[in-house]
C-alpha cells in the first residue's frame, strides 16, 4: 500500500511591489522541489486584484501585503470574508506596527520583511497543517450532517457525541483569550468564515462558520434566521412586520435583525424561549 499523498496547496500572492512577490515565489518554488505540494496560481499587484484572483481561483493560502495602494490587506480580507472566500490568510509586512490588527483577524501568520528563509518555512509548515485540519474538519462536518438527517435531535438535547451543547465561545487575542456565556449572545452574525457575537453594548469576532456555530448551539435557546445570522430567542422582545421586505426581530437592546426565514417557528417558540 502506498502512503498517502497530502493535498496539493494551492498559493495566491499580493504585493503591490514586484521585489516582494518574487522573493515569495522564490521561497515557494524552493519549497516545492524539496517536495512540499505546492502550486502558485495567482500573483496580484494591488487589493483589488488580490479580492478578484482569489473569488476566480479559490486557493487554500494567501500571502499578503497590507499596505497598497488600492486597498490594504485588511480591506482584502474584509472583501473576502464578505464574499464567503476567505482563505488562510499569511501577512508578509515591512511594518510590524500591523501585528496587533493581523491577529486580531485571526491571521493565519504575520512575517515581517525581511523574511528568512526558516521562518518562511515554518509559516507554510503551520499552513500545511491547517489546510489538513480543515479536510478533516470537512470531512467531519459531512459526516455529522449525514447523522443529522437522518435522526435530527429534539430540541433541547445534547448533539449526538457531545457532553453537552456548548456554554461559552472561545474569543481569541493576541493578550489573551476569553470564554463568553452564550446566555450574553443577543444574536450572531456571520461574514466568509467569521462571526461577530452581539451583546449589551459589545461585540466580538471569532473565526467559524455559520454551520460549526449553529450546530454547536442549543435549538431550544437559539434560531437561525438567515443565511448568516442566528438569535437567542431570550433576547427577542418583538416582531415587527414591514411594509416592504423581511419582518424584523426586534432584541432588548433595541437591535433588529431581520428575519429571512423561520418565523413561524420563532413566533411559536417565543414564548417558550429558555432564560438563563
Amino acid at each position: 500500500m502506498t502512503d498517502m499523498q497530502p493535498p496539493r496547496m494551492r498559493v495566491a500572492i499580493a504585493d503591490d511591489e514586484a521585489l516582494g512577490r518574487e522573493r515569495v515565489r522564490i521561497f515557494l518554488e524552493a519549497l516545492a522541489r524539496e517536495g512540499e505540494a505546492v502550486d502558485i496560481i495567482a500573483e496580484c499587484e494591488g487589493g483589488g486584484a488580490a479580492v478578484d484572483a482569489v473569488v476566480l481561483h479559490r486557493p487554500d493560502l494567501l500571502f499578503l501585503d497590507i499596505q497598497m495602494p488600492d486597498l490594504d490587506g485588511f480591506g482584502v480580507v474584509d472583501a473576502l470574508a464578505r464574499r464567503d472566500c476567505l482563505p488562510q490568510v499569511i501577512f508578509v509586512t515591512a511594518h510590524d506596527e500591523h501585528a496587533v490588527r493581523a491577529f486580531e483577524l485571526h491571521a493565519l501568520d504575520f512575517l515581517l520583511k525581511p523574511v528568512s528563509r526558516e521562518r518562511f518555512g515554518a509559516a507554510v509548515a503551520r499552513a500545511r497543517a491547517a489546510l489538513a485540519a480543515r479536510h478533516v474538519g470537512d470531512l467531519r462536518q459531512k459526516l455529522m450532517a449525514w447523522i443529522a438527517s437522518e435522526r435530527p435531535p429534539a430540541p433541547g438535547s445534547a448533539p449526538t457525541g457531545a457532553a453537552r451543547w456548548r456554554e461559552r465561545i472561545e474569543v481569541k487575542s493576541p493578550q489573551r483569550w476569553d470564554y463568553v456565556p452564550v446566555s450574553e449572545i443577543l444574536w450572531m452574525r456571520a461574514g466568509g468564515n467569521y462571526i461577530e457575537l452581539f451583546m449589551r453594548g459589545k461585540s466580538h469576532l471569532v473565526r467559524e462558520t455559520m454551520q460549526e456555530m449553529e450546530s454547536s448551539l442549543d435549538p431550544a435557546m437559539f434560531l437561525r434566521v438567515g443565511r448568516s445570522t442566528i438569535v437567542n430567542l431570550s433576547a427577542v422582545s418583538a416582531i415587527r412586520p414591514q411594509s416592504k421586505g423581511a419582518p424584523l426581530a426586534e432584541l432588548v437592546d433595541g437591535a433588529t435583525v431581520p428575519l429571512q426565514r423561520n418565523v413561524d417557528e420563532l413566533q411559536n417558540r417565543l414564548q417558550f424561549a429558555r432564560v438563563r
